[in-house]
């Protein structure tokens, strides 16, 4: 008799096998996928942070307010937002601009970028 198909057992051993290797392969890219949104929300908080400090520079006035779509056009071509779809928060008092991080609640996450130095001199 020729042998024409798989038997039960090879399909189920393969199956198993291409099941271990996703589990082991999983926590692997999870880590990936997180650590390429918190790369992507460091590169744009750097963005809006050239672009705060070039309104600061330009302008006549200092950045006095939390909505980021001033710098729209003239130092900001398009503000995205953040990976994790939340909008990035400025606060001009403190000169940071941030991002919530992952699960937008608890501050360990939190990604957070100065664009004032701590002592700096006014005109």
């Amino acid at each position: 008799m020729k042998r024409t198909a798989f038997t039960l057992i090879e399909l189920l051993i393969i199956v198993t096998i291409i099941a271990v290797l996703v589990a082991v392969a999983m926590p692997y890219y999870q880590n990936y996928v997180r650590d390429t949104k918190m790369a992507k929300a460091k590169h744009e908080l750097d963005l809006v942070k050239e672009a705060l400090i070039k309104f600061d520079t330009f302008e006549d006035r200092k950045f006095r307010g939390t909505d980021l779509n001033l710098l729209l056009g003239k130092y900001l071509q398009q503000l995205n937002a953040d990976p994790w779809g939340r909008s990035y928060e400025v606060d001009p008092d403190k000169g940071q601009v941030k991002s919530l991080g992952p699960d937008h609640l608890d501050p360990k996450d939190d990604i957070i970028v100065d664009y004032k130095p701590p002592l700096a001199l006014q005109k």
